[in-house]
């Protein structure tokens, strides 16, 4: 009787294990395939400017396309600024104000300061006023903005075609190490972005010093209309370089 029981017990031993593998295995698979699935969605962009979620935090509005301005195109703009403002009128982003300056150099100085306009901070105030009058024909609104492509982050730049778009301003975007050259071409060390106002119809001539005779009021305003009329011929040749937008595909 004693052996006869041993031989019982053990089969019913072996029948809790064998059930206890065949419950477990399916479980440890599921888990394995459900781990591998995860990884296959997981798929990060390969940059982060790529990541569609980080344009819909930074902008509300849909895509914009600016076509990127051709590397000759680049360089005959950039070049024509350097000519016709910068060696024209001895204009220098850098003066040294210490420095004494003539009356003429002074008056042409501040014409194109009341035209050129630098830096992210300044342009963006610039387009804001331009919002100030709702009509596209606004005497604040500016002919053309530069951009440089190799600003880093570029989200900094990210609003200016934004409101661009909005006040129909043509942009130029610039290729390779273009805040280098514009700030090379301008004097200064690196500009990101630019923009040219319309020309200003105020003269502050006579209001700056009663005292001056008319013979140098005339030579004064002489030559800021000779450098009224050589800002816009650049704006002009300027806005001739600008590309064509892309063809809208249905």
């Amino acid at each position: 009787m004693k052996n006869h029981s041993l031989s019982t017990t053990t089969p019913r031993s072996n029948k809790r294990k064998s059930s206890i593998t065949a419950t477990t295995t399916p479980s440890t698979n599921n888990k394995t395939k459900k781990k591998k699935s995860k990884k296959k969605s997981e798929t990060l962009p390969t940059k982060i400017i790529e990541n569609e979620s980080l344009h819909c935090v930074a902008s509300p509005y849909g895509p914009i396309t600016t076509p990127v301005l051709s590397t000759s195109d680049k360089d005959d703009v950039l070049q024509r600024l350097e000519s016709d403002i910068t060696q024209r009128f001895r204009f220098s982003l850098s003066r040294n104000k210490t420095l004494s300056q003539t009356k003429q150099e002074d008056a042409v100085f501040d014409t194109i300061k009341q035209r050129l306009i630098v830096g992210t901070n300044q342009c963006t105030k610039a387009l804001e006023a331009a919002f100030t009058t709702t009509a596209t024909q606004s005497p604040n609104k500016p002919s053309v903005i530069f951009l440089a492509r190799d600003v880093r982050p570029p989200t900094i730049l990210a609003h200016i075609p934004i409101m661009a778009q909005q006040l129909q301003i043509p942009i130029l975007l610039l290729p390779g190490k273009s805040s280098v050259e514009m700030g090379r071409a301008l004097g200064t060390k690196t500009i990101a972005v630019l923009l040219f106002l319309p020309t200003t119809t105020t003269s502050t001539i006579a209001t700056q010093e009663e005292e001056k005779d008319e013979q140098e009021v005339k030579i004064l305003s002489k030559q800021m209309d000779r450098c009224q009329k050589g800002i816009n011929s650049f704006i002009e040749f300027a806005l001739s370089k600008v590309p064509s937008p892309p063809a809208v595909t249905a």
